[in-house]
């Protein structure tokens, strides 16, 4: 099957930042046919006339929602069987990054992967700020970001059961550029947008909500290792949970199965 790459990402009029993110990517992708935008959008906002015109570029409009749920949306438009979450404020820096992606996903040979370029944080290699996911990846936990948080901890959120699932790879070879003011970019701005979210952040505690649903990642990873047939790593606050699994020697058919492996040593 030819590879084909669906971007996926939302923005809040941030004309400028959007335009540039696009042109980088279409600049240096090795085939245009196989490239789409899905690009998600408020309904009282817009985007460049420009991006309206391009083929490659599909717009949503939305009432205000959660980012997690206007990008949920987006994405289940797509057609490609490689999704990248993104933001309007990146840029692509490495020529053909399109066919190191999809070599790479081939050669690790397995369904559901998460595949996280190299970019200019101190977080490059440990955590997908931006990712690329197969299909299946997406398909298997029922979702292309978590639903649970409204505007942050998406990331987070997929490298972490991806690391437990043994399905996360750093691609250093694909470099990404992210033009964020806590990276003191040049380009950076630091806007209304920005001090919203920060408010958003502060009152909804959304870090909180991500520490409450350990047994939700723990689940999430167990069905992409469930589809990889591969092994969840052991961590110890899930040890109880895996005793008792072996104890009882519960199989995938088992309505116990996901449920008991997915429990945390308290519960």
């Amino acid at each position: 099957m030819v590879p084909k790459f669906s971007i996926i990402l939302q923005t809040r009029k941030r004309h400028y930042e959007l335009s540039r993110m696009v042109d980088s990517c279409i600049s240096t992708v090795s085939n245009l046919k196989n490239l789409e935008f899905l690009i998600a959008i408020d309904e009282d906002d817009s985007v460049p006339q420009n991006l309206y015109e391009n083929k490659l570029v599909r717009i949503f409009k939305s009432p205000k929602q959660w980012s997690s749920l206007r990008i949920n949306l987006a994405a289940s438009q797509s057609t490609g069987n490689i999704l990248m979450y993104a933001a309007d404020d990146i840029t692509f820096a490495t020529e053909n990054w399109d066919q190191v992606i999809s070599s790479r996903i081939e050669k690790n040979k397995v369904p559901c992967q998460l595949i996280a370029p190299a970019d200019n944080t101190k977080y490059s290699g440990k955590l997908a700020t931006h990712g690329f996911v197969t299909r299946e990846f997406s398909q298997t936990l029922g979702f292309f970001i978590p639903p649970y948080m409204a505007e942050s901890h998406h990331d987070t959120w997929l490298t972490d059961l991806a690391k437990q699932s043994n399905s996360f790879y750093f691609e250093p070879e694909v470099k990404i550029i992210h033009h964020h003011y806590r990276q003191a970019s040049e380009l950076a701005k630091i806007d209304e947008l920005n001090s919203k979210r920060n408010f958003s952040n502060i009152s909804r505690n959304p870090a909180l909500t991500y520490e409450r649903l350990k047994s939700e990642r723990r689940l999430d990873a167990l069905l992409i290792a469930t589809k990889n047939q591969s092994k969840l790593k052991l961590r110890i606050n899930f040890l109880c949970a895996e005793i008792l699994s072996s104890i009882l020697k519960l199989n995938v058919n088992s309505p116990y199965y996901f449920r008991i492996r997915a429990s945390s040593n308290l519960q």
